[in-house]
């Protein structure tokens, strides 16, 4: 029925892109089973041994790698906020002991957690994966 309704609408799938009846899926850098919406192991030792930034570009790295689970902590940005405003042209870079126990707040909220969010199987919902690609790079919001 799915492949029909692709099909329908002049979209079509690359077999070698596609798992099926898989009990375990790595989807554009989560994992989803049968408990729920996981963040990847890989994603998350990168991010536990981050070293401390030294520049602004460190910085930013940092926060663009954690910013793909920033939907699923509300309050994160209290702090990712002092090391953003880090990144502002002009600004010099100073390492300060705030800056210190927000990255290592960071890193100890992302890594931490066990399930993103739970598929609840017995709800009739729908479960969403919307993306969108381009030659520079992924957008992905799940839903």
């Amino acid at each position: 029925m799915v492949f029909r309704k692709l099909r329908e609408h002049k979209l079509y799938l690359r077999e070698e892109k596609c798992e099926l009846f898989v009990a375990k899926v790595n989807c554009l850098g989560h994992m989803i089973d049968k408990k729920g919406l996981h963040v990847d192991a890989d994603k998350m030792a990168k991010i536990h041994d981050w070293n401390r930034p030294c520049n602004f570009k460190d910085v930013q790295r940092f926060l663009g790698l954690i910013q793909y689970l920033a939907h699923f902590l509300p309050d994160i940005t209290s702090y990712t906020g002092p090391l953003a405003s880090m990144t502002t042209n002009g600004t010099p870079f100073y390492w300060k002991p705030l800056h210190e126990k927000c990255f290592q707040m960071i890193k100890a909220i992302c890594c931490r957690m066990p399930i993103l969010h739970p598929i609840e199987t017995k709800k009739d919902e729908p479960i969403w994966v919307i993306c969108d690609a381009s030659i520079y790079g992924v957008g992905v919001m799940y839903g």
